[in-house]
């Protein structure tokens, strides 16, 4: 990192409630996951932000054979005791940005880059999967390569109201 005093934005450190997930999807040979989801979170226990992180790991324990790595921005956000029984959930914790000039939502760049997962589905905890999300890793993998290796970024597809005029307005 050029920037010395953001260095610390790129810290990562994994929950020790969760080593044994860890453990079952990494080897000795490599500490990244081949596939995985992987979403963000922060907030108090208790917060909307709680329930939905809940609601969309849950979705993923049920339809999914695929990890979901969940990265945490703050230190008041408690991952929820069921985790832990959910043998597919892997919790990393991450260092809060110090600054409020950056959205919090820029933490979903960081935990795509640091989750350490070769091929991932990134996630909102306002989202839910359903029976089938897994095939989209094979089409990820048709798409992304060695001859073309960079990422797809996330967007929100008609995220406001067009107006008269733009496209799709009608």
């Amino acid at each position: 990192c050029k920037e010395r005093s953001q260095a610390y934005l790129l810290s990562i450190f994994l929950d020790c409630d969760f080593l044994g997930s860890y453990l079952r999807w990494t080897s000795s040979d490599s500490e990244w996951l081949e596939e995985a989801y992987v979403t963000y979170v922060a907030g108090p226990k208790g917060s909307i932000y709680e329930l939905q992180a809940v609601n969309l790991v849950r979705s993923i324990d049920l339809f999914s054979t695929r990890p979901v790595v969940v990265v945490v921005f703050d230190d008041k956000f408690v991952p929820p005791a069921q985790w832990q029984d959910m043998p597919n959930v892997i919790v990393y914790k991450m260092l809060p940005q110090q600054s409020r000039a950056v959205s919090f939502n820029f933490n979903k760049i960081r935990a795509m880059v640091m989750a350490r997962v070769v091929t991932a589905i990134q996630l909102d905890t306002d989202q839910l999967i359903a029976p089938g999300m897994d095939r989209l890793f094979q089409a990820t993998k048709r798409e992304i390569h060695e001859f073309y290796p960079w990422p797809m970024q996330p967007v929100h597809w008609m995220s406001r109201e067009a107006k008269k005029g733009e496209m799709y307005a009608d």
